[in-house]
Formats: structure tokens, sequence, C-alpha cells
């Protein structure tokens, strides 16, 4: 709407709807009395200001988009994500004034029969369910041809987010989460529902630390209970569903095999995910995996833990359904001996604020589809830039050179689905420094060259801000490790982090850098030394004295040159 005239600017709030008559009327009173005329920018910013739009509203306005801002009676305030399926929108009930989520199938799943029957299955169950630990589903309706379904507003995080933004959760407090989940899963179940896809996604939490079970787009009825006709597997067949993660081997095996027992399992790999900050099955081979589904210890990453819970969280997670709790109230009971009820501290305006990045991102990476702006109300990246990647930096550096590759400083994804923040102060990179700059150290970061100034005599890691290279991912501590030089030697040493520092794989305290080494810090972060004090990788790897391969071949080279010796001495004798 840059370039619309002021007539564009009426045709766009006329047709959206937005502004009742004398809403509409008075401000073009107010610009027609202006001294000068006001842009569409600071005509949108002033009903902002008066709370007759949204902020999201009049980004999408100033957009040209004067469709899409109602569904029947609900009206679309702002976005708060985009799922799988769709769009998820906050929006009120012109009708009632309630706030709810409303959920909107995307465009081009219009003629995927599979995701509207996992759509229609979703608000089915949903509204069928009314339980205080499940996320209550109002109404399923079709808008533009798309069906689309109310939800309760949870304005919370789930809990992969929460993992994101508070690290790992304190084993007590995720006892007392399970225990509701539990609940939630005793509920369906005796309703004849299994869910099938319980996962930290899946689990949305309020200030107060209450949780709601959501997404039963991939649940199934169980035998007797309302007839095999509405059962999502029989039109999926015998596939896996769910999330793999999370999913009992059972259910990896034949979806029509899970039960409740399988929805134990996933509930016990959720704990165990948000306990230790990792993965279940993180680095596995998926089919050696499928046979035995034996989990790690959740002692092995919280040595704390009381030996009952890690046995809880065992029994749920035994391969064999036999050896699993046998309902979900027998789980709950187990986990409420140990269970801590707490408020949860999260920063809400910023989950939705990285909720519309991410969807930003999924939007751009989407082809022959609309951008997010024309969506969601959003600028999509500028050309070069990142949108995954939330980043600060003394200069904005988005393109190479002649002189050195954009890999430099372009700062790309180093793992995807990671944000990544690289601190200005840290990184002294600008656009006059080339190749042969001194450095004395160079770390390899993914597609990212993080080269550190020879006058840096210090590198802190971790996930606050104050550290100089900050990692936004749950596992990683506040303070994870901090590099260091002491006399002409650069060392590693950990900070006392939640999950550790390794080094070659194994777990370090501190640890004298070498070329070649590999770093690893939370779940997937891995960091490899190219250079120390300007010297490569290739250089340092002959003059490495512990290395036994290098021992190996200078004494390969010290008995062939003695040979040399030998051979030579002996021709000379025989002259």
């Amino acid at each position: 709407m840059q370039t619309q005239t002021d007539d564009g600017l009426w045709d766009v709030l006329e047709g959206s709807k937005l502004l009742t008559a004398e809403q509409l009327s008075a401000t073009k009173q107010a610009v027609e009395s202006a001294s000068t005329i006001p842009s569409a920018k600071a005509v949108l910013r002033s009903l902002v200001s008066r709370q007759w739009l949204t902020a999201f509203q009049a980004e999408r306005l100033y957009q040209g988009q004067a469709r899409g801002f109602f569904y029947d009676h609900y009206k679309v305030v702002d976005v708060l994500g985009l799922g799988g399926m769709g769009w998820i929108y906050q929006a009120v009930d012109t009708q009632t004034g309630q706030l709810v989520a409303l959920k909107s199938m995307r465009q081009d799943f219009q003629r995927d029969q599979g995701m509207l029957a996992r759509f229609q299955q979703e608000a089915n169950v949903g509204m069928r369910l009314e339980h205080p630990h499940i996320a209550r589903t109002y109404s399923l309706g079709t808008a533009g041809g798309l069906p689309y379904l109310t939800m309760e507003l949870v304005a919370g995080p789930n809990l992969q987010e929460l993992l994101h933004y508070e690290g790992r959760v304190p084993w007590e407090q995720a006892c007392e989460l399970g225990r509701q989940i539990a609940l939630a899963l005793e509920y369906a179940h005796r309703r004849g529902v299994i869910h099938r896809d319980v996962k930290p996604q899946n689990v949305l939490v309020d200030p107060e630390g209450q949780v709601r079970l959501l997404d039963f787009g991939l649940s199934m009825f169980q035998e007797g209970e309302t007839g095999a006709e509405f059962s999502f597997a029989m039109i999926f067949g015998h596939e896996s569903v769910g999330t793999w993660d999370f999913a009992a081997p059972e259910q990896i095996r034949d979806s029509l095999a899970a039960d409740a027992r399988s929805d134990i399992y996933s509930l016990g790999g959720t704990l165990f995910a948000i306990m230790t900050g990792f993965s279940p099955w993180d680095g596995h081979d998926r089919a050696t995996v499928v046979q035995t589904k034996q989990l790690r210890s959740v002692r092995e990453f919280v040595p704390d833990i009381p030996a009952a819970v890690e046995e809880i969280i065992a029994r749920m997670v035994a391969p064999n359904p036999e050896d699993r709790f046998a309902t979900a109230a027998e789980a709950a009971a187990a986990l409420a001996k140990w269970a801590k009820p707490a408020p949860i501290k999260f920063d809400f305006p910023q989950v939705l604020r990285d909720r519309k990045k991410l969807a930003d991102q999924k939007m751009a990476n989407m082809p022959s589809s609309r951008s997010a702006a024309a969506i969601a109300g959003r600028s999509t990246a500028r050309p070069g830039q990142v949108s995954s990647v939330a980043m600060r930096t003394l200069k904005d550096h988005r393109a190479g050179t002649p002189d050195r590759p954009s890999s430099e400083f372009t700062l790309g994804d180093p793992l995807p689905g990671t944000p990544v923040r690289i601190a200005g102060r840290a990184l002294t990179w600008d656009e006059e420094s080339t190749d042969n700059a001194p450095a004395s150290l160079i770390l390899k970061w993914g597609t990212l060259t993080i080269r550190i100034p020879a006058e840096r005599q210090e590198l802190s890691v971790g996930r606050s801000e104050a550290c100089d290279l900050q990692v936004l991912e749950s596992a990683v501590s506040s303070r994870h490790c901090r590099l260091h030089v002491e006399g002409r030697q650069w060392w590693l040493t950990d900070l006392k982090s939640r999950n550790g520092t390794r080094v070659g794989g194994k777990p370090v305290q501190r640890h004298a850098l070498q070329c070649g080494d590999v770093i690893d810090i939370g779940s997937s972060q891995r960091f490899q030394v190219i250079s120390l004090f300007g010297v490569s990788a290739a250089a340092q790897a002959v003059a490495r004295p512990d290395s036994r391969r290098n021992r190996t071949l200078l004494l390969v080279a010290a008995t062939v040159a003695t040979i040399a010796l030998i051979a030579a001495a002996t021709f000379l004798l025989l002259q």
C-alpha cells in the first residue's frame, strides 16, 4: 500500500469492514482537516493508537489486504502462529465479545482429503471432550470454502517453547505437569479416544502452571465406543501416524495397534524431554530403535532426580506395553507423590513475536504460496536476511565481497530451526577485513565461520544476552562455557552447565583447545576449531604432540630417514 493513493486507503478500510461507519467517517474528517495530507501509514498508526485497529490489522491493511478478517461472526485481531494444517489466529466473537483461538486451514490443503479428514477429526473430538486440562473446542465452521475451528485461547507457550525460553523444567514441576496431562488422557481414554500424538508441542501451559492438551487431529476411537466409521485410522490405513520421537514402538509398527498405554509411553517421552532438555531419540538410528525403543535413563541428565521418579519415567516408556502403567490414572497417581505445583514464568508477548517470525520463515520457504506479509500482515525478510535467525551484530552483514565469501559474515542458520544471536561486541568484523586479518581463533558453526580477532582473549557462550555468543536453545545454560587464552593457549572451560560441554564426544570441565577439536553444547550445537593463532588445522595436525596418529607418522618418517642414511652410507663405502 506504499504506492496507493488516499482513495486506495479508503477502499481497503471500507472493504475490510473493520471500522464502523462512524469511525470511518471520523477518520476521513480528521484527514481532511489536517494541515498536510498524512500518509497511509500515519493514518493507520492513528487508528491503532485509538484502538480502532490492532497492529496486526493495520500491518495487513498496509499491505493492501482487505479480506480475511472475518470468519462468520469471528473477527481476527492477531496471528498466533502457523501450524501444520493452517494459520492460528486470536479472534473475538462479535456476538459475545469472547476471545478465542481460531484455526483456519491453508488454501493449499483445500483438496487434500487426508488433511481435511484430520481437521474434521480434531474439531469433532475436541467438541466432545470437556476437561480442565484439555483445550476446549467451541465450534467448526466454513468460510471462503475452507474449514475453521474455534478453541479456548490459552495465553501461554507450549512445553517445547517453554524449554526454549526457560530451559529444562525442574523435575518436581515436571511431575505436576505430567500429572495433569495424565488426568486429561485418562478422561479421553474413558471416552474411547486415543490421542496418538502426545508431545511437548501439543501441551500448552498458562501462567498458573495449568496445562491444556490439544490437537486431537490424529486421535483414534477405540473399537466399540463410537464405531470404526469415525476412526481416523480407517482413512489412512495401517501406516504409522504420530510424531516418531514420542510414539510407542507398537504405534510405529502399526498405528491401529495404539491403545491407552501408547499414550502413556508418549507422555513418558514428553516428561523425559522437559526434564532433560533433550529429544528422547536425538541422534539414534531409526531402524534400530524401532525394535526396542528403550530410552536412556533420566538420571544420566538429571543426577539429583529421585530414584522413584526415574523408575516412574522408565515404566512409562517401557518398550513392552505390558510393563507400563495399565491406565493413565495409575501414572497420574504415581506422579502425584512427587509433583510440586508452581507458577510458570514466561514473556508471552515475546512468545507471540517469535511465533510470527517462525511463521514468516515457514511461509517464505513454501513454494507457490503467498508471502507471510500478504497472509499474516508482516514484512518478509529482505534479500540476504535470514528470518529464522534473531541476530545482533555491530553491522548488518548481508552479502559477500570478491575478497571474502559471503559465508564469512552472512549469519545463516547454523542448525535448522535453532534461533541464534551473535553479540556484536564479540565479533568485530568490518567491511574492510579480509581472510588474512589477524585472528587468534577461528570456529566453524554449521555454515557460519566465526573469526575471533587477535586482540580478544575470551569468548563466553550461553543463552544469556550477556554472553558474547548467544545460543537460544533450551538445553544450553544461561552461561554455558567460555573460551579463553592463558599464555599462548586457548582453553575451554565449562561453567557448571546443566547438560555439560563435550569435546570429541567426551564431557570436559577444562580442555586445552587444538585444531580439529569438535565442541558440542546443549543437545545439537556443534562447533569445530578451524585455526588457533592463525595456524591452520592442517598445519597443526602435523605438530600436535599428543596425537597418536601424528606420533606414528613421525616415527615412520624417522625410520625412513634412518634407512635412507644407512643406504647412503653403504653406497659410499662400496664406491
